[in-house]
């Protein structure tokens, strides 16, 4: 019952060559941050800054919902 199986022969239409690095010019596995952000811009990277936190309302403008806007 068993099916006699010979060698992989690669057709055109596999398309891992297309996913190989030195073939692609961004990695799409790679992100970039948005432009215009950098880490030192967040809060409290000054002395000023950590020793007055920001308001409770500034930072909740920075959350976001787990739940949609629906509601749950």
């Amino acid at each position: 019952m068993s099916e006699e199986r010979g060698a992989y022969i690669p057709e055109d239409t596999d398309s891992f060559e297309a996913l190989d690095e030195d073939n692609i010019k961004h990695d799409p596995l790679e992100t970039e941050p948005e432009e215009g952000w950098a880490e030192s811009d967040k809060y409290g990277m000054t002395e000023y800054e950590q020793a007055h936190p920001r308001p409770l309302d500034e930072r909740l403008k920075e959350e976001r919902s787990d739940v949609g806007e629906t509601g749950a």
